[in-house]
């Protein structure tokens, strides 16, 4: 599926599911990337990685501004990209489907930017973006774990040109609602 029918059909279904009960307005989370699948679009003019699939790590944390419609969603994460290192800012929308006993299903969506990658000739930032799935459960009354499954993509500028990263991320986080 192209990635802007993608974003589309995740905007339509997080805007037309119903209202969901509040249990707080704001939460804070920790989280870490557990799984990664991300490999370079174009590998000939990505001189700068070793390999077609790049090795993502990260770790951050994440605050959520609870609506009864959306979550507001800011966070700061450290991603690392083959051996390079390089903090990343993310503003998006979480969408909460329904609940299950103490589960939440969501659907979310982030947009991505990152500064300082170091591409073998210079540090550059870049943009990206994420959209996804995943659940909140929470443990008791104020904390939560998160686990969720997003497929990325990030446009970089390599010495042999811009390319892209695209693939899945996984991560899981433990967080406290106020």
């Amino acid at each position: 599926m192209h990635p802007h029918r993608l974003a589309f059909a995740f905007a339509l279904a997080a805007l037309v599911t119903s209202c969901q009960s509040m249990d707080g307005l704001l939460s804070l989370e920790a989280r870490a990337v557990v799984y990664d699948d991300n490999s370079v679009d174009d590998f000939d003019a990505a001189t700068s990685f070793d390999e077609e699939d790049v090795d993502v790590s990260g770790y951050g944390a994440q605050a959520a501004f609870k609506t009864p419609i959306l979550d507001v969603l800011g966070g700061v994460e450290f991603r690392e990209y083959q051996d390079e290192d390089s903090p990343e800012l993310q503003l998006g929308l979480r969408r909460r489907m329904f609940e299950i006993w103490r589960l939440h299903p969501y659907l979310e969506g982030n947009l991505r930017y990152g500064t300082g990658l170091d591409n073998g000739v210079d540090e550059e930032d870049y943009a990206g973006w994420n959209a996804g799935l995943g659940a909140l459960l929470d443990v008791t009354d104020h904390i939560f774990l998160n686990a969720r499954l997003v497929y990325e993509s990030t446009e970089i500028e390599l010495p042999g040109g811009d390319t892209d990263l695209d693939g899945v991320i996984g991560t899981l986080g433990v967080g406290w609602g106020f």
